[in-house]
């Protein structure tokens, strides 16, 4: 079973990591436009959907390391949105590696 103290570093490494993998979905959102893909819109529209997944799990983190009503439901949903987003960011990782001009 997991102590409060245990609850609060698991909180605190999503919140971390999320706001690390939402750093790096904005420099792939603005450095798509310079690469040479077949369908950039739909490489932006993939970093725009990491960017709103890691900005969600980032705050839903955030509210369940600080909050103290419903912080196991927050953590949890944290933790889905941001395996969500990881997938995103493997799915388009994909997607620009076969759509190369």
């Amino acid at each position: 079973m997991m102590t409060k103290n245990d609850q609060n570093d698991f909180s605190q490494h999503i919140l971390s990591v999320s706001a690390t993998m939402l750093g790096f979905s904005f420099l792939v959102f603005t450095s798509v436009n310079d690469g040479n893909f077949l369908y950039p819109k739909l490489t932006d529209i993939f970093a725009a959907i990491a960017i709103v997944a890691f900005s969600t799990s980032t705050l839903l983190s955030f509210l369940s390391w600080r909050g103290r009503l419903h912080h196991k439901a927050y953590e949890y949903i944290a933790d889905f949105v941001f395996l969500f987003g990881v997938l995103v960011i493997c799915g388009s990782t994909l997607f620009m590696i076969l759509n190369r001009k």
